[in-house]
């Protein structure tokens, strides 16, 4: 074979495999520069080694070592869910607020609480997203004295939630079977739901505000306190997904 024939086989030969080398190339920048963009790129701890649970318990009112001044009452911080969508268990706590939450998984059940010494250090750690808890699938979750917020609940398994002494709680994006429902002294806004039946009680101080947004089949009314308002007061009037 002729030289200058030689030479072109191995030119043929090397062309592809450096075209190759250079897709990975940019591919890898591509990638590095999107993953920059995240909003968790450093102000955010991420925990994904969390084992499995199927419920959560949240304690919003935070445990101070030093005594609280009287009349002072702890600032509550607030707690987002997000179930669906994802693969594994994670919780992602702000990087300010790593020294004062607190998590235990103990049998099916993850709990989250706050801790901190003082009340004026707690004070000071204001945050919309001090906690995000996601998750493939969850049968309940179980919240007292905290903002929560539920931004996502899509799974075909019945689900139980309590929420207690939240001054506001918001759910959309929500498609399940059957939500059993409690509240006490608890605002709540649910925006766009699917859902077969609704079952709620409505404690002292509650307030369940039904959006247009939904589409429930059956509305099942287990308790409703005199100080409780429930919009729009008449069940009928929400619309209902078809047959």
């Amino acid at each position: 074979m002729k030289k200058s024939n030689i030479i072109l086989t191995i030119l043929i030969l090397i062309l592809p495999v450096g075209i190759l080398l250079t897709n990975f190339t940019l591919l890898a920048e591509y990638r590095k520069r999107n993953f920059a963009k995240l909003p968790m790129a450093k102000d955010v701890k991420i925990v994904t080694e969390l084992p499995d649970f199927r419920y959560v318990s949240i304690d919003g009112k935070v445990k101070m070592e030093a005594r609280m001044p009287a009349g002072m009452q702890s600032d509550i911080k607030d707690v987002r869910v997000s179930v669906g969508r994802v693969r594994s268990s994670a919780i992602q706590i702000e990087d300010f607020m790593k020294e004062y939450v607190r998590t235990r998984v103990s049998g099916d059940t993850l709990y989250v609480w706050f801790e901190a010494k003082y009340p004026a250090e707690w004070g000071q750690r204001n945050s919309s997203q001090a906690v995000v808890i996601y998750n493939c699938t969850l049968a309940g979750i179980r919240a007292t004295d905290t903002h929560l917020s539920i931004d996502e609940w899509q799974q075909d398994e019945p689900v139980v939630l309590q929420v207690f002494r939240s001054k506001q709680l918001y759910m959309g994006n929500i498609r399940m079977p059957k939500m059993d429902l409690t509240l006490d002294n608890t605002e709540m806004y649910l925006g766009p739901a699917l859902v077969d039946t609704l079952s709620y009680s409505l404690g002292p101080g509650s307030f369940l505000n039904l959006q247009p947004s939904q589409r429930v089949k059956v509305l099942d009314e287990k308790y409703v306190d005199k100080s409780a308002k429930l919009l729009p007061p008449t069940p009928l009037t929400l619309p209902t997904s078809s047959e």
